[in-house]
């Protein structure tokens, strides 16, 4: 094959392909089980900050009934919202409202919901913000490596292909050696 230019040096780079198409599975693989763990984690904080959310603006409901204006500080006075970038404002709001207002705090001292309960919900809606900013990192560093991976697959495959073409030609009288290189 060395008079089709398949001399040592030509060999090496496909070697060389090859190991660099598996590094780069490797690494989407990784990267693919890492966006996996990512969307976990925000599904369970989400999942957590929303049964609070709802626990405490049920509550509100209840001790700020006869205060609509408190209700309407709290944004508590229409629905709850579902998307992810308009429930984190309507939490927010809700917490930072409530912890900024000594009236509503007292309203839900009555409950036994302190100032400290109210700041450690909105920790954990910060904790949840993190939480989504990871996730998109995760996401857009899993494309990433796929991209990466596909682009080494893509050059393993274009030389591969080269490499059985000509093989085919110089071993066309000889079946039994492109049997051996499984071509």
């Amino acid at each position: 094959m060395q008079i089709f230019g398949y001399d040592v040096n030509k060999r090496a780079e496909g070697v060389s392909l090859l190991n660099l198409a598996k590094v780069k599975n490797q690494e989407q693989i990784a990267g693919f089980t890492q966006k996996l763990s990512s969307n976990k984690e925000f599904r369970d904080q989400r999942e957590l900050v929303t049964k609070l959310f709802s626990t405490h603006l049920k509550l509100a409901r209840i001790v700020l009934r006869a205060q609509p204006l408190a209700l309407q500080k709290l944004g508590a006075d229409g629905p709850k919202h579902r998307t992810y970038s308009k429930q984190v404002v309507q939490i927010e709001t809700f917490y930072l409202q409530a912890l900024a207002d000594t009236n509503i705090q007292q309203a839900f001292a009555v409950l036994k919901i302190t100032p400290q309960i109210l700041q450690g919900a909105l920790d954990e809606l910060n904790n949840l913000k993190a939480l989504y900013r990871q996730k998109v990192d995760a996401t857009t560093d899993s494309k990433k490596d796929r991209i990466e991976r596909d682009e080494a697959m893509d050059a393993i495959d274009l030389w591969m292909d080269s490499f059985i073409a000509v093989a085919k030609i110089v071993f066309e009288d000889a079946p039994l050696t492109l049997s051996r290189l499984n071509i």
